[in-house]
Order: C-alpha cells, then sequence, then structure tokens
C-alpha cells in the first residue's frame, strides 16, 4: 500500500483525468490546500476560468463574494478562520484579518493553507486612522507586503493603507513591537509601493507637476530617488515574469490617446524606458491589486495577451485595453453595477494569487 506521502508525486496525466472530471474553477483554491504540485497542474486545466477575483466586501463580513470573469457567475465563500471578521488584503497566500466589531481592532495575519496565525498590533495603533465605529471608511482598499514569511522573526511587514483627507500612507511592523510606525517620508500621495530584489519601492505625488519613485532598503534608508517620465492620473507597480519592475501608468478619461504609459526600470541605470507590451501577458488591475497571467501554449482563454484590464474608476464594467491595437473599451459587468450603485465599499484580491 502506498504511503500517504506519496499523494503528491501523482503523475501529472492522472491529475490531468481527475480535473477534468470537475469544472467549478473553486477547485483551483482546494486543490492547492491540499497539496502545491495539484496546483501546478489545476492551473494548467482551469486556466480558461482565470483569474479568480475575490471581492472583499465592506457590508458582509460572513461572506466575501468569488468571481468568475469568464461566465460572471458569483459564489459566496468566506476562510472558517476569518469568519466574522473583515479581510482587507493579501500577499503571497496571506490575508490580512480585521475585527471591525471590536474597540481595540484586533488585526492578525491568516496563512490560507496551513491556518497559521500571526497577531499584529492592534488596528488602534495606526496614526491617523478612522475608526471603523464612528465612519464608514472601512480598510479594503489596503495593500501588504511581506519580505519573508511572517513566521520567520526577521520579516517585515508593509502596509500601504487610507489616512487621512484622501491621501495613503506606508506603516510598518517589525516582530516585537508593539505598535505600527509611519514612514516619516509618507505623507504625501501615495500610489503604490512593492518589494523588489531585496528593496522597497515606492511612488508619491510631490506636485501637481511632479511625480517620483523612491528606492530604499529595508531599514528605510532612501537610496534613491527617480522622477517618473510622465504624470497620469493613477500608478501600478508590477513584476514582470523575467522578474523586471514595471510601472504601469494610466488616466481615467480612456478615450485619449495614448491614455496608457508602460516603463520598465533599468536599476543599474536608475532610469526608466518606455516599453509597448506585456511579453504576451495580460494585466489585470484592481484598487489594490494587480495580477499579471501569461498564456500557456494553445490553452483557450477568455482574455487576450498583451491586454490590460482595470477594474476600478469605471461604475458599470471594467476596461480593456489592447496594447496592440491601442483600442479601448468598457466591457459591462451586472455585479459591478450592482454594487456600486449600493455604494457598497469593496477591495478585491486576484486567486490564485502570484507569489
Amino acid at each position: 500500500m502506498a504511503s500517504l506521502s506519496s499523494w503528491s508525486d501523482l503523475p501529472q496525466e492522472i491529475l490531468e483525468i481527475i480535473f477534468e472530471w470537475s469544472k467549478d474553477p473553486i477547485d483551483i483554491l482546494q486543490c492547492g490546500a491540499a497539496c502545491k504540485s495539484w496546483l501546478r497542474t489545476g492551473l494548467q486545466i482551469y486556466q480558461k476560468f482565470l483569474p479568480l477575483y475575490f471581492i472583499l466586501s465592506g457590508k458582509d463580513l460572513n461572506g466575501h463574494t468569488l468571481l468568475n470573469l469568464f461566465t460572471q457567475e458569483t459564489r459566496k465563500i468566506q476562510p472558517a478562520d476569518a469568519k466574522g471578521n473583515l479581510i482587507s488584503c493579501s500577499c503571497n497566500g496571506w490575508l490580512l484579518i480585521s475585527d471591525p466589531n471590536t474597540v481595540l481592532g484586533r488585526m492578525r495575519l491568516l496563512n490560507i493553507f496551513s491556518r497559521t496565525q500571526i497577531n499584529l498590533p492592534r488596528f488602534t495603533s495606526l496614526q491617523r486612522v478612522y475608526f471603523w465605529k464612528y465612519c464608514s471608511r472601512i480598510p479594503l482598499n489596503w495593500k501588504l507586503l511581506l519580505t519573508e514569511c511572517p513566521s520567520n522573526s526577521d520579516c517585515i511587514v508593509f502596509l500601504l493603507r487610507d489616512a487621512f483627507a484622501g491621501l495613503r500612507t506606508i506603516s510598518i511592523w517589525k516582530t516585537g513591537q508593539k505598535k505600527w510606525s509611519d514612514l516619516k517620508f509618507s505623507r504625501r500621495k501615495i500610489y503604490d509601493a512593492i518589494l523588489w530584489k531585496g528593496k522597497f519601492y515606492a511612488i508619491f505625488r510631490v506636485s501637481v507637476h511632479r511625480n517620483f519613485m523612491i528606492r530604499c532598503n529595508y531599514q528605510m534608508k532612501l537610496e534613491a530617488v527617480v522622477a517618473i517620465p510622465e504624470i497620469c492620473h493613477c500608478y501600478v507597480f508590477v513584476k514582470s515574469l523575467n522578474d523586471n519592475l514595471l510601472i504601469v501608468g494610466y488616466d481615467v478619461n480612456h478615450e485619449r490617446d495614448n491614455f496608457i504609459k508602460i516603463w520598465e526600470f533599468d536599476d543599474c541605470a536608475t532610469k526608466f524606458r518606455e516599453v509597448n507590451d506585456l511579453g504576451g501577458c495580460a494585466l489585470f488591475i484592481s484598487p489594490n491589486s494587480s495580477y499579471l497571467l501569461s498564456k500557456a501554449g494553445n490553452v483557450v482563454t477568455w482574455f487576450k495577451a498583451n491586454c490590460i484590464y482595470i477594474f476600478w474608476h469605471w461604475h458599470n464594467g471594467y476596461l480593456v485595453c489592447d496594447l496592440e491595437t491601442r483600442n479601448s473599451k468598457i466591457v459591462p459587468c451586472p455585479f459591478f453595477s450592482k454594487m456600486r450603485t449600493g455604494m457598497e465599499a469593496f477591495g478585491s484580491i486576484w486567486m490564485p494569487e502570484a507569489s
């Protein structure tokens, strides 16, 4: 009789036969929780369904929504260990869980696979923050960054979050600390932040006509300041499949010529160069995360290579920009129209999450 450990060594051909019996994309998450080797095969079988869009609701704490963009079907889903709590964002399989029902505001990290939990300083230790009890601004559009597995004592947790007056700030926590600390230079408008090659990067708005990217080490010592080539309404960091650092800038007015720009950062020369495509990948952008997905072989998918899908700003659907034709259009989605008509606050996580 085969040992239990041999289940992870099942031949790919056998796994493909098993997965073909079920066409429910939720199995991607279930098989990933059971075995990482199964997840790799599952992603190949289900690529036409990907990515799955996990909508974080500010109203229903007992069931967030999983949206299948291929079929536009929805399903309520909630990790058992997060029931009754708010899921704000995620990073590398770790969810940021907050408890909005207590004055102290407990915060923790939850690993969706191992169910390991890491306690964080309470919500009230964040500086210049809105309280859930007295204000509707709940933490759904935050972004979580981890230098390594938070179970390790050397891990540093970065939190890009809403602060006040529509601005965002960056808070930091290290193991053993009782409070969150804010970056001293983060009192300007921050578009996005990312960890890349052992460094911290962030995009700041200095003035109406000046935007900059900064690079720091993990001790937050400033190493470089680089001007962004053009002024855009929004900026998003993206790591390419070749581990290059990209910045995507775009304007809300998608009818304007060249409303989307892509720059690749040259770390050695400390400068940007403009690029015209995504190397055959599709990019998905939402309020607090982005997801780069490549097409495998001849697999038929609902999304197109070298296209950018933006799930933000447009009330009745999402925007699609084809980088090859430079055409753009808004694709209607009844689910988004329903949510935004009800003025419901929401954030999002792409699944399966890119590590």
